[in-house]
């Protein structure tokens, strides 16, 4: 997109199209190069699920739009279909929602120690964020728009854990969470159940977040990508 002005139409645009499983076509794009190794939808749009969609805003002289600034040590950011983004605030103990049009922002939670990932259940109606300075995952159910119940526990393990970092979730609100030093994926259930229990072990450490994949090339929608020290 160029033209800062235009950076929070951009991004609305690319939170639809992860809400509505749709890729848009670039318009004005006919002749491809057969040697781009990006695909690259010309005519039609295609349905696909979205887990990551990146909208960038630039001026000519390469100025950016910021959305929201003066977060404490942002990580984890989670979008939802109506134009709000939600992003741990992993330095102040909180969890915000901004709305992306106004710049608008909210609290969803406070108090969790160091939160990373952040993501919201299937039908948008559920936060989870996982503490890692405190070792647990946390929900917050949502009362309205921008209005949000008190944090409840959804798993605290028995026995310390390797910090709690990466997160997210199957069409079914499966929460898987990942281990960041010990190299290991839990399933939990949305009651806090460990559902299949430790997913994998990867035998390696620092393992920092995961996707689904989107059945774009090769990437398939039924499989969990993790990534770790050095690979995929």
């Amino acid at each position: 997109n160029n033209g800062a002005g235009a950076g929070a139409i951009d991004f609305i645009a690319a939170v639809l199209a992860t809400a509505n499983a749709t890729i848009p076509p670039s318009l004005n794009t006919e002749n491809v190069d057969p040697q781009c190794g990006l695909k690259i939808l010309s005519q039609t749009p295609v349905d696909a699920r979205i887990e990551i969609a990146l909208s960038t805003a630039y001026a000519l002289t390469g100025g950016q739009t910021t959305v929201m600034s003066g977060i404490a040590y942002p990580h984890g950011l989670e979008v939802d279909a109506d134009g709000y983004a939600f992003v741990g605030e992993n330095g102040a103990g909180n969890v915000r929602q901004v709305e992306v049009a106004t710049g608008a922002g909210y609290v969803v939670a406070t108090g969790i120690a160091a939160p990373n990932g952040v993501i919201l259940s299937p039908d948008g109606q559920t936060l989870y964020a996982g503490s890692f300075g405190g070792g647990i995952i946390y929900a917050v159910d949502r009362l309205g728009p921008t209005d949000w119940d008190t944090p409840r526990v959804l798993y605290n393990p028995p026995a310390p854990d390797g910090g709690f970092d990466g997160i997210n979730i199957d069409i079914c609100g499966n929460v898987y969470i990942t281990e960041y030093t010990v190299g290991k994926v839990y399933r939990l259930t949305d009651d806090g159940g460990l559902g299949n229990g430790e997913v994998v072990d990867l035998q390696e450490s620092w393992i920092p977040n995961m996707r689904w994949g989107h059945d774009i090339n090769g990437w398939d929608s039924h499989v969990l990508y993790v990534t770790a020290w050095s690979s995929i």
